[in-house]
This record gives C-alpha cells, structure tokens and sequence, in this order.
C-alpha cells in the first residue's frame, strides 16, 4: 500500500505547479509532470490516489502519466481549455455559494494570473438569492481580479454591492444577452493567464467558449 498527498513523508510526493501536478515516486527517485485536464485540487488528489493504486500494481510512471491526461471530465465540470496564452476553466453546469467560493479559490491558489472572472447566476436559491448574489460580490470587491464580467438577473445585485464595497473593480455588467460577449473574446485571443467561466446550467454559457473547444 502507498502513500500519497502533499506531506513530505507520503511515498508519493505531490506537487501543484500552476497547471501541472508533478508526482515524486521516492522509492525510485522517479517523477512525473502531468497536465490533468480538470482544474480543482480534489481533482488533484483524486489523480494521486489513482497513481498510487497504479504504481502499487505495477504500472510504469509513463503509463500513468498517459492515463491521466487522456481522463476526459465530465463536459462543463471544471472543464480546462487552451488558447495560445490563456488558460479557460469552464465550470457552468452548476453553480451555488459554495461552489462559486470554490471555484474562484481554486483560480487564485492553483493558477497564474493576471484572473478574470465570467459568472452568471446562481439558481434556485430562493428567497436567500439576493443574499448569495450580494455576499459573492463583497467577495469580488475583497480579491484582485483583472476583469470581472457578470450575467443575468440576480447578478445585478452581485455588480452593484461589489461597486459599493470597491468602486475601483474593474467589472462589467449585462442582463441575460452577453452585451460583454465580444470583450471576453477578445480577451481569449490577446491575454494571458487564467480565466474562469462559472454559472447555473440555465444560463447556457457554454456559447462564450464554442469557438475554442
């Protein structure tokens, strides 16, 4: 049985660089640099425990390595897509407090910046929806993000209580027509960094990235 995670006494030795999960084997000194297809770090362990498992079964770190990059996620679950200089994580089949929380930690800790956000509602939340949607934009107005761009009805009060708190954010606003759609591709083609595109599946954001899949 192997070990595996972030503590220097695991028999794996995992490491997250950015984008890339590296994986010491220190039985045989042997490492692996993986590009997982999926952004979040329980995705991150999940991939260790299968490298431990397969090591203990006697396959090579290079077919682990094959195996791991071939993993295709669920579609717009956490999804990573690439242009020539940005790094997309697409993360629109669902969305709520904690999950957006999530997300947005995940782009601050795992990725490089400079970080722009695209999100759309959050759904079904109820009579607590304008309490979710304001608290997330004191959350905005607290963090450093290049651009932020927001969508739908409730998102509305997600812009105006992040300009309340922080009149300097950089943010920009539309109702349910992506009036921003053509500012975010243009961002795709000229930017670096890492962008993270996140709302409930009802707000369809799967257009903002069909030219880069």
């Amino acid at each position: 049985k192997l070990s595996f995670g972030t503590n220097k006494t695991a028999d794996i030795l995992v490491t997250a660089i950015d984008k890339n999960l590296i994986f010491l084997f220190k039985e045989t000194n042997e490492s692996i640099n993986i590009k997982l297809p999926v952004a979040g770090s329980h995705n991150q362990m999940n991939a260790a425990a299968a490298a431990a498992a397969a090591l203990a079964n006697g396959f090579s770190m290079e077919t682990i390595k094959l195996g791991l990059e071939a993993f295709k996620p669920e579609p717009m679950r956490m999804q990573i897509f690439k242009t020539e200089e940005l790094t997309i994580i697409f993360d629109a089949y669902n969305a709520n407090p904690e999950s957006m929380k999530t997300a947005i930690n995940c782009l601050k800790l795992d990725y490089s910046p400079p970080y722009y956000l695209v999100l759309g509602d959050m759904k079904e939340l109820g009579k607590d929806a304008w309490k979710y949607h304001a608290q997330l934009g004191q959350l905005l107005a607290e963090n450093k993000f290049d651009f932020i761009f927001l969508a739908g009805d409730e998102m509305k009060t997600t812009y105006e209580t992040a300009l309340q708190y922080n009149p300097a954010v950089k943010i920009k606003y539309s109702g349910n027509d992506l009036s921003w759609l053509t500012d975010v591709q243009n961002i795709f083609k000229t930017k670096q960094g890492t962008m993270l595109i996140k709302a409930s599946r009802a707000m369809n954001f799967e257009k903002i990235i069909e030219n880069i899949k």
